[in-house]
């Protein structure tokens, strides 16, 4: 099986790479930013007519939140214009194509788990961008796999295990929002998904859709950095309200996602977040 993968030096994109070594009939192609510039759509649809992959998988976003206001445009061209010309592409050489996407599509001013069905409205430019790249996909008509998730985590790259881990070598006291809820997930277990998912996608077409998958239990972002510092009882975490935060990005409350679909229709259920945060904090400190 031939995959094609967008997003080479991301946190899922880098844990596909591990995930897939364990498949020998697996062969992988990154289609990275020299190949494949993900500001110019024409180049992402071109790589895939070249290589004519069996699978193709987005793992690449612009995902800096508070840089999107500013840059919105650049946002709807990588998150939403290539991703379309991905799955239009798709559907000229019949290959299935996994795409992952956010939870904040949603305003999450509900409370409580969020179904694939949920009106989707999202409240700053990120998630505008990324509902941008869903709409084009399902209009594409290509068979596609959406999967929304949500406070991915790993090793790799920037996220926020890393980014508060670094700031508590300056600061032993972290002010940490404690209104915002949601499902830390980590890379590997979203790659490992997305494998999973692949097999059985090439073998049944009519299980594409949009599908969730997050971590569990559901938590407070200020919940989740505890447990990153459960075991450095020097670093202290203040609790606050998002509105203290001082971020000019409003972003949603509750991005609790109900995953019950993708359990029914692949038998893949939701990953124990503290046993993955456990291994990621292995690697980080060596």
């Amino acid at each position: 099986m031939k995959i094609l993968v967008f997003g080479k030096l991301g946190q899922v994109g880098q844990e596909l790479g591990v995930c897939l070594k364990e498949y020998e009939d697996a062969e992988i192609i990154y289609a990275d930013r020299k190949v494949a510039n993900l500001e110019h759509p024409d180049e992402c649809a071109e790589v895939i007519y070249l290589n004519s992959p069996d699978l193709i998988i987005n793992a690449a976003a612009y995902t800096n939140v508070e840089k999107a206001e500013d840059e919105e445009e650049l946002a709807n061209i990588i998150n939403g214009h290539s991703p379309t010309a991905m799955a239009e592409a798709a559907k000229h050489i019949k290959c299935p194509f996994i795409h992952l996407s956010t939870d904040y599509v949603f305003d999450g001013y509900e409370k409580g788990p969020k179904s694939e069905d949920h009106a989707v409205n999202p409240l700053n430019a990120y998630g505008r961008s990324k509902l941008l790249g869903e709409v084009g996909i399902v209009k594409s008509n290509c068979i596609f796999l959406i999967l929304r998730t949500s406070w991915v985590f790993s090793s790799y790259g920037n996220n926020f295990v890393k980014n508060i881990l670094n700031a508590s070598n300056d600061n032993k006291t972290l002010k940490i929002v404690y209104d915002q809820i949601g499902g830390p997930t980590s890379a590997k277990s979203i790659a490992r998904a997305i494998v999973a998912i692949s097999y059985k996608l090439l073998d049944d077409s009519s299980l594409k859709g949009i599908y969730h998958f997050s971590g569990i239990p559901d938590v407070s972002w200020s919940s989740f950095a505890e447990a990153i510092f459960q075991d450095k009882g020097e670093v202290q975490i203040k609790k606050i309200k998002t509105l203290d935060y001082g971020s000019r990005v409003e972003r949603p409350l509750d991005s609790c996602l109900d995953c019950s679909k993708i359990e029914k229709k692949f038998g893949i259920t939701r990953p124990f977040w503290k046993d993955d945060l456990k291994k990621v904090l292995k690697e980080l400190r060596g």
